[in-house]
């Protein structure tokens, strides 16, 4: 929806004492101002022109998402969102009334005004300095003036409509441009280059110019860091089987090892201003979670700072400017994270935001009084800033997803990375090794696809609704629609009962992921686990009774099983368990963050090894076929084939090599047995971006 199409107005007009302004997105009362993101204000435009009616859901849907395809919780958040910020209780609304299974009524009356009565727009942008480059990103004509969109600040202080804020690219290099930091004086920067499956660190000046390539290894090269001189710049380079930060001259030339590290997942590193610590977050051993530990640059010598027990662990250290403090991000579960700090003279941590949602890299400001981080909030990733956990976040403005801010340290400077990943779901046949074709298709990421027992749905995870829901469609991909809208951060692993009557899967309502069982289409989802600790991975027993599931209750990811009509969960495992499928005599299962494949009498006993060369990086990408296991063996970071394990006599049959190596999101087999169904990676490609004059808008 266009605001400047007929017949929504563009003019100002109050509600309940508030002073709207679509085209400024700018709501006011007193000495309260507050911004409005593009699709929450144009809720708030359609309820005013029909103020006094009922407005289905289905209107509003058509017209503030036209051409998008979205599930209808982003029009539950929008309304949300309106009621948080206008005070209004929806259940005795002054403002906006629910219309159950019809849709919203604005019942406050809607006054115009004049032109005139608004305030003057604000001075345009001064130029940027003379050395930086004077790209202008043209903006699609589509878009229009709504989204030339003002800084929205946290502190309700009155002030002038800002200015528009736009962002301008940086890079536009073929392949992905990641993993930005910005040298100490700010006249360069220094990037990861991907193209294929080399990816190389670059540096550049701001003021243009050629690119110098810094490394050239087949390693991954990621997270590079500047010296507070600028005259260094550290990195992590990792391999399948190796893992070592290293430094070498800004300008070029040999490098050092100055720490190892662990090569399962991708530590995140900083490195203090004044060149004394290395911050490092990883893993300390395979089965454990991710913190953050503070190396010694002359000795490396290697201390833990961070102590995350009971979540999925600590990530993306970074150095305060003053250098007391040092902030990461803990991930509570999957899909809900937030962002902490603790001095650097210890303490306790203690959380900076309290949103438990999936964060994509954050930044301090100059001064260190904000963080600016990107999250997805309202269905999307962009980029907001918070001045502790008693203030809002406010969102900064820009109209466009948003990835891994970094702010300059001596302008008001913000770069940040614009992604555009897609994830598809495939079959591949067992028999031969004809090209994949595709199942399940989208512009996002969709993942985890499993087929209901009489062959004809398949259910999945989905993000094209802005949050992961789950979705359904017929077995052939046909009609995808949304099957849950329950708010959940993150949906996944859905798995159909024995009857296919039910559904179990694992929600994130919050920090933690809880196993839920949807007992009917168009039902709320039911929850079976408590809340307090985190589960995951649900299975169902044979005849329907009991679903098997991990959880980190007892302080470790054990197996435990519960019964579906309600009951205490009982544990099936003391030695490790995460995910699991039963055949009626035996439990299969993984363990954390281990490689192998094991299995248990369902009576009772100990557990046995199966296939100890299971890839923890395939947790979930195994499937129980008759007598067989179906599993993907990776062959290496870029290359998987599928195998069949004979369960009597243990014998492993190669089946098929794969020219890519799908992700770890689930394995299904078709019903009629003939196909494996995976999820691959079929677009992600970055740009760097950049914006001017952001800090000082939150200043004012």
């Amino acid at each position: 929806m266009d605001l400047l199409a007929p017949p929504f107005t563009t003019d100002p007009f109050r509600v309940a004492g508030w002073l709207i302004e679509p085209l400024r997105l700018r709501v006011s009362r007193g000495d309260a101002a507050h911004l409005l993101e593009p699709k929450v204000m144009q809720v708030l435009v359609v309820l005013a022109h029909h103020a006094g009616d009922p407005v289905t859901r289905d209107l509003l849907m058509d017209t503030v998402w036209a051409g998008t395809v979205v599930t209808d919780d982003v029009l539950t958040r929008a309304v949300s969102e309106l009621r948080k910020l206008f005070g209004d209780d929806p259940r005795r609304p002054h403002l906006i009334e629910t219309i159950p299974k019809i849709g919203y009524r604005l019942i406050a009356p809607v006054e115009p005004v004049p032109l005139a009565a608004t305030p003057p727009p604000a001075p345009a942008l001064p130029p940027p300095p003379a050395a930086m480059p004077r790209w202008v990103w043209p903006l699609a004509a589509s878009l229009g003036a709504v989204l030339l969109v003002a800084l929205f600040a946290w502190q309700a202080v009155p002030r002038q409509p800002p200015a528009p804020l736009l962002a301008q690219p940086l890079t536009t290099l073929p392949g992905s441009e990641s993993g930005v930091a910005l040298s100490p004086d700010g006249t360069q920067f220094v990037f990861a280059h991907r193209v294929d499956t080399t990816t190389n660190l670059f540096v550049r000046s701001w003021a243009g110019g050629p690119l110098r390539q810094l490394t050239d290894d087949p390693g991954i090269e990621r997270g590079a860091v500047w010296s507070g001189d600028g005259q260094e710049i550290a990195f992590v380079r990792r391999t399948r089987t190796t893992c070592a930060v290293f430094v070498v001259p800004a300008l070029g030339g040999p490098e050092r090892q100055v720490a190892a590290c662990n090569p399962v997942g991708f530590p995140g590193l900083d490195w203090s201003a004044d060149g004394q610590w290395f911050a490092l977050a990883e893993r300390p051993d395979s089965a454990s979670a991710a913190q953050v530990f503070l190396i010694d640059a002359a000795t490396g010598t290697r201390t833990p700072f961070t102590d995350p027990p009971g979540t999925l662990g600590d990530a993306q250290p970074r150095f305060s400017p003053d250098g007391q403090r040092l902030a990461f991000l803990r991930r509570h579960g999957h899909g809900a994270q937030d962002l902490f700090t603790k001095p650097l003279s210890g303490g306790v941590a203690q959380p900076w935001t309290d949103l438990s949602l999936p964060f994509a890299g954050f930044d301090w400001s100059a001064d260190g009084t904000y963080l600016v981080f990107s999250v997805n909030h309202v269905g999307t990733f962009r980029l907001w800033a918070s001045a502790g956990r008693a203030s809002e976040p406010a969102w900064l403005g820009l109209s466009e997803e948003a990835y891994r801010p970094v702010l300059a340290r001596h302008t008001d400077r913000l770069v940040f990375e614009r992604w555009q990943v897609e994830s598809n779901v495939y079959q591949y046949a067992l028999s031969d090794s004809t090209a994949p074709t595709p199942l399940i298709r989208s512009t996002r990421m969709d993942l985890y696809p499993t087929f209901s027992p009489d062959g004809k749905r398949v259910v999945f995870t989905s993000n094209r609704g802005g949050r992961y829901e789950l979705w359904q469609a017929d077995a052939d991909g046909a009609n995808p629609v949304p099957l849950t809208q329950a708010g959940f951060s993150y949906a996944a692993m859905p798995r159909f009962s024995p009857d296919g009557q039910r559904l179990a899967f694992v929600g994130y309502p919050g920090a933690q992921g809880r196993i839920y069982v949807l007992d009917r289409p168009n039902t709320a989802p039911r929850a079976l686990t408590e809340a307090g600790s985190d589960a995951s991975a649900p299975a169902w027993s044979v005849d329907g009774r009991w679903l098997y599931f991990g959880s980190n209750r007892s302080g470790t990811w054990q197996l435990w099983r519960q019964p579906v009509g309600g009951g205490a969960a009982e544990p099936m495992t003391t030695d490790g368990g995460y995910a699991a499928q039963a055949d009626g005599q035996w439990l299969y299962f993984t363990r954390f963050r281990t490689d192998g494949l094991w299995r248990k009498p369902l009576t009772g006993g100990p557990a046995e090894p199966v296939l100890p060369s299971l890839s923890r990086t395939s947790t979930h990408n195994w499937v129980i076929q008759d007598d067989a296991i179906l599993y993907l063996e990776r062959i290496s970071p870029n290359m998987a084939r599928l195998a069949r394990l004979d369960r009597a006599t243990r014998h492993t049959t190669p089946l098929r090599t794969l020219d890519r190596s799908p992700e770890d999101f689930g394995l299904a087999l078709t019903p009629d047995g003939q196909h494996a169904v995976l999820v691959q990676i079929d677009r992600a490609a970055a740009d760097l971006m950049y914006a001017e004059g952001v800090i000082a808008r939150l200043a004012e």
